[in-house]
């Protein structure tokens, strides 16, 4: 069975931020998680995009499935943009229905197939395969998709790719994830989640910036995806990059390093040569 909940401002007296709808046997440890869900973290933007999330919260030691879309909603007198969150929560899969299927049918619009083709080519080639392979595969993943399609639009071409296996995924659309972490995170050019994700000092995978040949088993010298590793918290070690390494050797850029030394004590070494038989003359 699937619960729908609904949070957003109400006018009045006692006017506020608070639950609108909420369909009865939603537990309250759920509720707690979803309001946390159903925060935006752009407010003051004129026009705040839409964010959607795929999680999973716990009720009670139980995981529940939590499918949130956060969208404009009006303004307050004064100008600032409100938002209204609406939650679809389910204590197991229910139907068919992809995550971001119903997620898409959140926002009034029937889903249909045309919605899973975004323009692949502006990234250099269909990279939903690719990226889907790296998923299920454990890697946690940023990307930043070009102009053309938002956020959802492109991730419902990777869950397509992925099938069941979505609902297994913390997926983050147009919004940043907490300390927590995600395994996927994705925003489009020019958004402000774009723009927030491309000045952490974190691995990412802008399809925007850089388009390229989406890497497959014939081709072994593209890039991989690169991996993301979860949020540090204060005072945790940064993941470094491993040195790539020579069989039997040391470092490449150390062994290039220590030649060019060399190369330059012998070059000393015969200057002072050349000058002890030549009694310093010219």
């Amino acid at each position: 069975m699937t619960f729908q909940a609904v949070h957003g401002w109400q006018d009045g007296a006692d006017g506020g931020f608070r639950w609108l709808h909420q369909d009865e046997g939603i537990p309250a440890d759920v509720t707690t998680a979803l309001e946390r869900l159903s925060g935006h973290p752009w407010l003051s933007s004129p026009a705040p995009p839409s964010t959607f999330s795929i999680s999973l919260v716990d009720a009670g030691g139980e995981p529940w499935h939590a499918l949130t879309r956060v969208a404009p909603k009006g303004s307050l007198p004064d100008g600032r943009p409100l938002r209204e969150a609406h939650h679809l929560v389910s204590p197991a899969i229910g139907g068919g229905a992809l995550p971001g299927q119903q997620l898409h049918e959140l926002g009034g619009a029937a889903y249909t197939a045309g919605h899973v083709d975004p323009p692949w080519d502006a990234c250099g080639g269909d990279w939903s395969h690719s990226i889907a392979e790296q998923i299920a595969a454990g890697r946690p993943l940023q990307i930043v998709f070009p102009k053309g399609a938002d956020a959802l639009q492109w991730w419902m071409a990777i869950e397509a790719r992925l099938g069941q296996q979505t609902w297994k995924r913390t997926v983050l659309l147009e919004r940043l994830p907490g300390a927590a972490g995600a395994d996927v995170v994705i925003a489009v050019d020019g958004s402000p989640c774009c723009a927030a994700l491309r000045s952490a000092p974190r691995a990412l995978l802008d399809l925007a910036t850089t388009p390229r040949t989406p890497p497959t088993a014939a081709s072994q010298d593209t890039p991989p995806i690169p991996y993301t590793p979860t949020l540090l918290s204060a005072g945790e070690d940064v993941q470094m990059p491993d040195v790539e390494l020579r069989p039997g050797g040391p470092p490449v850029g150390l062994a290039a390093l220590t030649v060019l030394a060399l190369l330059l004590l012998v070059g000393a070494a015969v200057v002072i040569v050349w000058a002890l038989d030549t009694g310093g003359a010219p």
